[in-house]
């Protein structure tokens, strides 16, 4: 066997690298399918998913490291004996060193079509490298993880058991914030306006480190014991040291995310409404504006100020630290605040323009309701975001749109303060 490449490999051949390989690429260019598809990328959406996506790659990548150890570091084995100058250290260098390389570039390419995506259609800022570096060390906790557990089980048997512990590990976090700070996947994505906050990220870096040193290293000394037939337990040692440092993480959760900072607007008046938008997401300050125009139009130009800005959501958090400072918390209550998600292609349809003008706003923050009120504001916003035509059944089925129009602005009090119902309407 003078090939270096197939001596490296030797006995198991490069099946048991490839395929768990493939599965991982595969998974990664298949759960981010829809996210590619997305009219337009943020780069902190991207940056996060390489992180979350651990949710598959990393119990394949711990399923397979167990089988590779289990195969190939049991004591009976010839090419494995205690006795053997290299047990210990450098055959767990060497396996380690081939799994995490095939992995890792595994995962890379798996992510590099959502990448290629982003690079092209991002319309603001670039990869953070923090929450990227999270993904890839959850990754290599994983593998070390897995190593460890074929190790000290001593058999490929033990795989399926790796990966499904490892998966009960990885999705801890998606129940909520008491574990987010200890797994690679949270169970909510930032945005552009609201980032992962620096101290948890760089407290979620370091952990993971930790956990993948000290697996490596008790899996280490569990193959050096293997040379005296000694219990492995002592060699378990090192994992307390990641255990004692999640602790303060579980106690007293950390902030997942931070406002982020010098955000970027992009702003335009168009019929006396200023409409805003984060910078990453100008592409849709056009449709935010038309949408909101067939709303005014629908309901006449004539507003009465009721309706002087409107923000995207992503910039309300900067806004209102900007407030505070300021010690002006007031400044923007007159703000309209719509959500624009990439995931959404539409973005905004007026919803929340129409809303307010026709009192469904009003209405949703009031208790005190009945039904058939705030059952006549929804068929009013809804009228109000089709441009002024109504359902060819309902009570507003057999009003002209200038009566209605008419009616509306004659009624403006009793649709702010949610007191009209059908029988109200024009006949």
């Amino acid at each position: 066997m003078t090939d270096p490449v197939l001596r490296r490999l030797w006995p198991l051949g490069p099946w048991p690298l490839l395929l768990p390989a493939a599965a991982i690429a595969a998974a990664a260019v298949l759960a981010t399918t829809a996210m590619r598809s997305w009219p337009y990328q943020e780069w902190v959406r991207t940056s996060a998913e390489f992180h979350q996506q651990n949710a598959f790659a990393g119990p394949i990548a711990a399923a397979a490291a167990t089988y590779y150890a289990g195969r190939l570091t049991r004591p009976d084995r010839v090419f494995a004996l205690p006795s053997a100058p290299r047990a210990g250290r450098d055959s767990a260098r060497r396996h380690l060193g081939l799994l995490a390389v095939t992995f890792t570039l595994a995962y890379l390419v798996g992510m590099a079509p959502l990448t290629a995506v982003t690079v092209e259609h991002a319309e603001h800022g670039g990869p953070d490298p923090l929450p990227i570096a999270t993904g890839l060390l959850g990754l290599w906790a994983s593998i070390a993880v897995g190593y460890l557990i074929g190790v000290v089980g001593r058999g490929a048997l033990w795989a399926p058991i790796s990966f499904v512990a490892v998966f009960a590990v990885v999705v801890l976090g998606t129940g909520g914030d008491t574990f987010s700070a200890l797994v690679p996947v949270l169970h909510v994505a930032p945005a552009a306006g609201r980032v992962e906050a620096l101290p948890f990220t760089v407290y979620r870096v370091a952990f993971f480190l930790l956990v993948a040193v000290a697996a490596v290293v008790a899996a280490t000394a569990v193959l050096r014991r293997h040379r005296t037939r000694h219990r492995p337990v002592r060699a378990m040692a090192p994992l307390l040291v990641p255990v004692v440092l999640a602790v303060p993480a579980v106690v007293s959760t950390p902030a997942l995310f931070a406002v982020e900072q010098d955000v970027q607007r992009v702003c335009r008046t168009q019929r006396g409404i200023e409409h805003c938008v984060h910078a990453a997401h100008r592409s849709r300050l056009p449709v935010m504006e038309q949408a909101t125009a067939a709303v005014l139009t629908a309901y006449g130009d004539d507003t009465s100020g009721r309706v002087r800005r409107v923000y995207d959501e992503s910039l309300r958090w900067a806004t209102a630290v900007d407030d505070a400072a300021s010690g002006n918390t007031e400044a923007h209550q007159d703000v309209v605040w719509v959500a624009v998600q990439p995931m959404s292609p539409t973005d905004h349809t007026g919803r929340e323009v129409a809303w307010l003008l026709a009192g469904a706003t009003a209405c949703a923050a009031r208790s005190d309701t009945t039904d058939e009120e705030r059952a006549l504001t929804v068929e009013l916003a809804l009228w109000l975001q089709n441009g002024g035509r109504a359902a060819s059944s309902g009570p507003l089925s057999g009003i002209a749109p200038h009566a209605l129009r008419d009616w509306m602005s004659a009624h403006r009090t009793g649709l702010d303060t949610c007191v009209l119902t059908a029988a109200d309407l024009p006949g």
